[in-house]
């Protein structure tokens, strides 16, 4: 028994120092990888310094580059007599007065720099000769300028600080974004309202960085017939927005004129009944009813139907008949009642109506003898 109990104690111990092993094994394999993970880290690390230094030099090279090349320019610029006064001005430059039109403006520095290009201008020349077609209030800022920064200004300052300087003065950043902002359609046409919406959104670059920014910016400018159905389309870019738009004004000018056309047809239509004899139609009985005889002289009496003229000349109507209709959406002016010889009672009769519109009348004050209502209904005789 001693025997098997010491076998087993000593089985029992080897399988724990197993145990301890393998996990001493298991702890060295973790540590090392902990070690090749923070190896692999620092060297990823330096890797994005030496990136982010060799870019850094890159561009020093280049703004060095570019420095050079500018001195180089302005050297042989120098050495060159550039162009006269006169010259500049045989190009007829445009003088400046003053003008918060942002468009006026950037033309007027447009068109300057052209005629230096053309007059082969230098560079030290051109504030020095652009100042001089300053005039009135712009040439009082001007005098303000060499007041602030010394009389020779023009010479030491280049053409883009000076243009800087005009576009700060006459067109100040915030003015620019909220005119843009507050851009309307009104009363100007769609092509109108893009020429306008793309001459604005030139000085409020941010409010248009998005093509979603500005679509939206572009169809909330739009008249409210316009608008509804640009949005509901839900264009996806901008020229989208704008051929939508330009769909839409061309519906809406159509759907306008027709109506107009419409409308001068029943003028006009209006104007021949008024010339124009009344139109016969045809008749049916409904119902009889009560119905007050009328006497009419030189007339056979009440008996038989009853003959209705319709007459556009005055305004007048019989106080015992009530009109329940409208011809042409106007009611009729002038009704004559007549009576008619007798006749049998189905028999079909003539009536006198507008332009084969259905009307209907009927008596009001009803009598002790039969009569009937009748409806008219379009049929030229």
């Amino acid at each position: 028994m001693e025997g098997k109990c010491a076998g087993g104690s000593k089985k029992a111990e080897e399988a724990r120092k197993d145990v301890e092993e393998a996990e001493k094994k298991k702890k060295v394999n973790e540590e090392a990888k902990r070690r090749r993970k923070s190896i692999e880290d620092k060297r990823a690390v330096e890797e994005q310094e030496r990136k982010r230094k060799a870019e850094q030099d890159r561009k020093i090279a280049e703004d060095a580059l570019k420095i050079k090349e500018a001195e180089r320019q302005r050297n042989t610029e120098a050495q060159r007599d550039g162009c006269t006064y006169k010259t500049f001005l045989n190009c007829n430059p445009a003088e400046f007065h003053e003008d918060s039109d942002p468009v006026i403006v950037t033309n007027w520095l447009k068109e300057i720099e052209d005629i230096f290009e053309i007059s082969e201008c230098s560079s030290r020349q051109r504030v020095k000769y652009a100042s001089h077609l300053l005039k009135g209030e712009a040439r009082h800022w001007w005098d303000m300028i060499k007041i602030a920064h010394g009389d020779d200004v023009a010479s030491v300052i280049i053409w883009e600080k000076f243009k800087d300087l005009v576009m700060e003065n006459y067109c100040p950043q915030g003015l620019l974004e909220e005119e843009f902002l507050k851009l309307q359609q009104n009363d100007m046409t769609v092509p109108k309202y893009i020429a306008k919406f793309n001459e604005k959104a030139r000085f409020a670059k941010y409010q248009v960085a998005t093509e979603e920014r500005k679509i939206k910016r572009y169809i909330w400018g739009l008249r409210a017939r316009i608008r509804g159905p640009v949005q509901q389309a839900r264009p996806s870019t901008f020229q989208e927005a704008v051929e939508l738009a330009l769909m839409v004004e061309k519906e809406n000018n159509r759907q306008l004129k027709e109506e107009g056309d419409n409308k001068r047809k029943r003028e006009n239509r209006d104007d021949d009944m008024k010339r124009s004899k009344p139109i016969v139609v045809k008749w049916r009985m409904l119902e009889s009813i009560n119905h007050a005889p009328y006497a009419r002289k030189n007339t056979r009496g009440n008996v038989g139907m009853t003959i209705v003229i319709i007459v556009g000349s005055q305004a007048t109507r019989l106080k015992n008949v009530k009109l329940s209709g409208f011809v042409l959406n106007a009611k009729v002016r002038d009704i004559r009642l007549f009576d008619c010889p007798e006749r049998k009672p189905q028999e079909a009769q003539e009536k006198v109506g507008y332009n084969g519109k259905q009307v209907e009348y009927k008596d009001t004050q009803p009598r002790k003898t039969m009569g009937r209502v009748f409806q008219l209904t379009a049929e030229n005789a």
